[in-house]
């Protein structure tokens, strides 16, 4: 039910030994609360934490925004979501002297909460690049290590009284 939008979650054919996939997909069509109009976006030049230059298109927008800044290491803005704006974008532009990097290694529990109450309204102009976010994960890994490893194994992993029990749960109407 992803309406088109996530394409073969499961290709054919499938080993006729498997009983069951574990599959989540997750779809996120978020609209900014203040939105950007398409009428002001405009091609500019994308610098690449590669140090590569681009033409892209960016899309444009003034007004207020929650904004904090440390120099020497980055300005972050935060783009809400929906009316109600509890769900957030936070994007941080590196510092010249800076890199994504040097962020990500800064940032850990402690620090995310000190940087996100440090936002502070101020009037402003956002140039931000055009972008979609796609990202792919197997949790096959994830759930070896939570004690699953069994099931990942074809010589070991045994789900025949899983499925017994599965069908008897839809026979009694749950």
């Amino acid at each position: 039910r992803t309406g088109g939008l996530i394409d073969d979650i499961v290709e054919a054919p499938i080993d006729s030994q498997t009983l069951l996939f574990l599959i989540n997909a997750v779809y996120f069509q978020g609209d900014w609360t203040v939105p950007f109009n398409p009428d002001n976006t405009r091609e500019a030049v994308f610098h690449s934490p590669a140090g590569d230059l681009e033409d892209v298109p960016f899309m444009y927008r003034s007004g207020e925004f929650s904004y904090t800044e440390r120099e020497g290491l980055f300005q972050a803005i935060r783009l809400p979501y929906g009316k109600d704006e509890n769900l957030a974008m936070v994007i941080f532009l590196p510092a010249e002297e800076s890199s994504v990097m040097e962020i990500a290694a800064e940032l850990d529990g402690e620090t995310w909460y000190e940087w996100r109450w440090e936002l502070f309204n101020r009037e402003g102009q956002l140039w931000l690049p055009r972008f979609t976010i796609e990202y792919e994960k197997s949790l096959n890994e994830a759930l070896s290590s939570l004690g699953m490893d069994i099931a990942f194994d074809e010589d070991r992993a045994d789900f025949g009284a899983a499925v017994v029990d599965l069908a008897d749960q839809h026979a009694d109407g749950l």
